[in-house]
């Protein structure tokens, strides 16, 4: 399957709030696409990821970027300070399952 369209509209308002509490998001993704989400997420989502780069190639990437947000949508807005929202987003890529998440949220 091809990954579904993403929009500036998937997570409305959360940049501009993200920004506010000093989160730069284009640092942190950069970070993850560059290494691929080695080192965020477990081993065995990390090679469930290169798979999907194997078959889809570096887009993906972004598109799980995209995802990670929506995901931890409600729980980042409701972050006050950065250290919260890097918790939020570093609890979640830490968990086993993580990347299952990401493709099927990129991909359904």
């Amino acid at each position: 399957s091809s990954p579904k369209a993403w929009g500036g509209g998937a997570c409305p308002g959360l940049e501009r709030h993200l920004e506010s509490i000093g989160v730069h998001i284009s640092a942190l993704t950069s970070e993850w696409v560059r290494r691929m989400f080695c080192g965020s997420v477990p081993y065995s989502d990390f090679l469930r990821i290169v798979d999907v780069v194997c078959m889809d190639g570096l887009k993906v990437l972004v598109l799980l970027c995209v995802a990670c947000f929506s995901l931890n949508q409600e729980a980042l807005m409701s972050c006050a300070v950065k250290g919260d929202a890097d918790r939020v987003l570093s609890e979640f890529l830490a968990k086993s399952g993580s990347a299952e998440a990401l493709i099927h949220s990129a991909y359904y």
